[in-house]
């Protein structure tokens, strides 16, 4: 169990660390898919004794952020965050605000390159935004709220 939390926080924080500034969501994709690798080993019960599901356990924080990010489930999180039954509970908004940054990020480096965006590229810079700046009220909200505690 403790080498897939480890494996797991340490794939968490490569998509935290600071000194990666852009992301694309193609690397969201292959890197779900290398989370899902991890998950099938988890299941494949290579510990004796453990019981089935719980090494898998280590990634669902992961899974849900991926999930979250590659279905573009934003309404959804948004409007269930705080509830404890949320089919994104453990997505924390600074994660999701950090991530959505470095995606923004390797958009404004694409507009960079190809100068005249499309009405959907456009429209997918405003929803990032959009996002963006209701994630960055959900921290604000959560710290005020942990303030008061």
């Amino acid at each position: 169990m403790s080498a897939c939390k480890h494996i797991a926080g340490s794939l968490m924080g490569f998509l935290q660390d600071n000194s990666v500034t852009a992301m694309t969501m193609q690397a969201l994709e292959q890197f779900s898919l290398d989370v899902k690798q991890c998950e099938e080993f988890a299941e494949s019960s290579p510990v004796p004794g453990i019981e089935e599901g719980i090494l898998k356990l280590a990634f669902a924080d992961l899974r849900q952020l991926l999930h979250l990010f590659l279905t573009k489930d934003w309404s959804s999180y948004l409007a269930d965050f705080g509830n404890a039954q949320a089919k994104y509970v453990r997505v924390k908004p600074q994660v999701a605000a950090s991530i959505m940054e470095k995606l923004s990020n390797s958009e404004k480096k694409k507009g960079k390159v190809f100068s005249s965006l499309s009405k959907n590229d456009r429209d997918k810079k405003k929803l990032q935004e959009d996002v963006l700046k209701k994630l960055r009220g959900l921290m604000n909200g959560q710290m005020a709220t942990g303030m008061q505690s």
